[in-house]
Formats: C-alpha cells, structure tokens, sequence
C-alpha cells in the first residue's frame, strides 16, 4: 500500500509541475489560476516537510486534491488550449494512475468483503451468512 501511495503522490506532483511549466505564460496572465498553482507549490513544500510529525501527512492529501481541482479549473479555462500538451502527458500516465487507483480499492476493500458478497446470489445466500470467509483471508492461503 506504501508503493501505491508513494507512486500517486509522484505522479500527482509531476504532473502539476510539468503542466505549470509548459503553460506557465498563460497562467500567469491569469491572476486567479497563477495564485491557485503558487498555493499547491506553496502547501506541497510546507506540508512534505512537516508531514514527518505524525498526523500532518493527511493534509498533503488535501493538497493532492487542491492540485487537481486547480488542474481542472486550468483545462476548463475558456481561453486555454493547451489542451493537447496537457492532454499527451496525462494520457502517458493514464492506465498507470487507474491501475494503482484499482489495486489501491481493492487492498482496502479485500479484508472486508466476504467471499459470499462476490459468489452468491439471492437464492443461495444463506449459504454464506454464517460461515462467510474474507477474500482477504482466502488470499492469504495461496501465499
């Protein structure tokens, strides 16, 4: 789960500094934008660096979240159309991003689902009620 997170946050980080960089002349134009990206830098910066006391590390979580709504708000720009840079590099990393976001749901989700919740069906279920095993645990036995 470490991998997965430490590769998103890479991602998410390279992708914001790479689209500042190649549309840095139309962002600046634009007041708004220009004080939304220079705010992500500025709470990536504070936020890695205080993210080694314990419990500050969720905060770079919102600030991932502040970086692709700043990215959304820069592609939904009327006057933008830089689509196609910014278009390229976000399809190079695209089935990279959905793959980790899968493996990522289904780690958290595997040690709470029952293996009756993926097999069963409304005529058998009350085969599984009682003596449900967690897809966690059956994933466990094969290692």
């Amino acid at each position: 789960m470490l991998v997965f997170n430490l590769v998103y946050k890479a991602v998410i980080n390279v992708l914001f500094l790479i689209t500042y960089n190649l549309n840095r002349s139309f962002i600046e134009k634009n007041d708004n934008l220009n004080r939304m990206f220079l705010y992500c830098f500025y709470l990536t910066g504070i936020f890695n660096i205080l993210s080694l006391i314990p419990s500050v590390g969720r905060f770079l979580t919102i600030t991932q979240c502040l970086m692709w709504i700043t990215l959304f708000l820069l592609l939904n720009h009327d006057d933008f159309t830089g689509f196609g840079q910014l278009g390229k590099h976000i399809g190079r990393i695209r089935i990279f991003l959905v793959i980790f976001w899968a493996f990522s749901i289904a780690r958290y989700l595997f040690p709470m689902l029952g293996l009756g919740s993926i097999v069963s069906g409304p005529f058998w279920v009350d085969y599984f009620v009682n003596s449900d095993t967690v897809v966690g645990n059956a994933i466990d036995l094969f290692q």
